[in-house]
């Protein structure tokens, strides 16, 4: 069955997405809780939006090829920025945050 994302479900997966394009076994369960999905629907919406990823991206390769300019992957590979990857396998996490924190109550003591 196919899952119906709501708008603010979405802006939260590409904005996740944006900042890493590979989840953690803790990241996926944190978002699935946070957007009430299951971690199979988070997982999959990422498998489908990495091919979507690749798929610009190539189309993005041959329309530049198509220009006349050659990629830096296809001209010297040991050249490129390591930067270049960095998408891809984020090895340097900022902690997830999806929500600002709650303020804290105050403490009441109910047991008088």
């Amino acid at each position: 069955m196919r899952t119906a994302f709501t708008l603010e479900q979405l802006q939260i997966l590409e904005r996740s997405f944006q900042r890493c394009h590979y989840l953690s076994v803790l990241e996926r369960h944190t978002i699935a809780s946070a957007l009430r999905l299951s971690e199979t629907q988070v997982k999959i919406w990422f498998q489908n939006r990495r091919t979507k990823w690749k798929k610009e991206r190539l189309q993005g390769k041959e329309a530049e090829e198509d220009r006349g300019f050659t990629s830096c992957f296809s001209s010297h590979p040991a050249g490129c920025s390591p930067l270049t990857f960095k998408p891809l396998y984020c090895q340097q996490r900022a902690p997830l945050q999806l929500f600002a924190p709650l303020p804290l109550a105050p403490y009441h003591h109910y047991y008088t």
